[in-house]
């Protein structure tokens, strides 16, 4: 970061031709009600998002759109991106799936002041852990009894999967 900013500058001279996916936002009006089925992707260069979240004369406009599941770490194997405290490196997890598979539990996620997720779970219930470089996040977390009234309720108002309205 420089600042309270990403570097964008240098994410773009170390990553900008790398492809990225972006998802539109479930609920690009804020309403939370209009969820689809399949929520919309695409598949850009980091460059494009990184014009774009920067507002360039020219780029396109992503509003109401997020970067997911972007695996820079398991994609840049020799670059350290960060270290893992020592109570936290045994990461049973990832290293089966790297070991059994091509996939990895590493990602990174990229959205502004206009993106959510809907109400979801843990890969895996695995606990994982999420950080924030730079802005902030809020978190809901509900107990398994709150969970089942909230999902009821959901399906009752018709919202896909239970998912509670957008907070704005």
């Amino acid at each position: 970061t420089t600042g309270s900013a990403p570097n964008y500058a240098w994410l773009e001279a170390r990553f900008g031709e790398m492809e990225v996916t972006i998802k539109r936002n479930a609920a690009g009006s804020g309403s939370g009600t209009d969820v689809p089925e399949e929520p919309e992707c695409a598949d850009i260069r980091l460059k494009e998002w990184l014009h774009s979240k920067r507002a360039l004369s020219g780029a396109a406009d992503f509003s109401g759109w997020y970067l997911k599941d972007w695996h820079l770490a398991k994609r840049q194997p020799d670059s350290r991106f960060y270290s893992v405290p020592p109570p936290f490196e045994d990461d049973w997890l990832n290293s089966f799936s790297l070991a059994t598979s091509e996939d990895d539990y590493r990602f990174v996620y990229w959205g502004g002041g206009d993106t959510w997720t809907p109400r979801h779970e843990d890969v895996l219930r695995s606990y994982s852990w999420g950080t924030n470089i730079v802005g902030r996040k809020l978190w809901r977390i509900w107990t398994p009894r709150a969970d089942a009234a909230m999902r009821a309720a959901g399906q009752r108002a018709g919202l896909h999967a239970g998912d509670p309205p957008h907070p704005n």
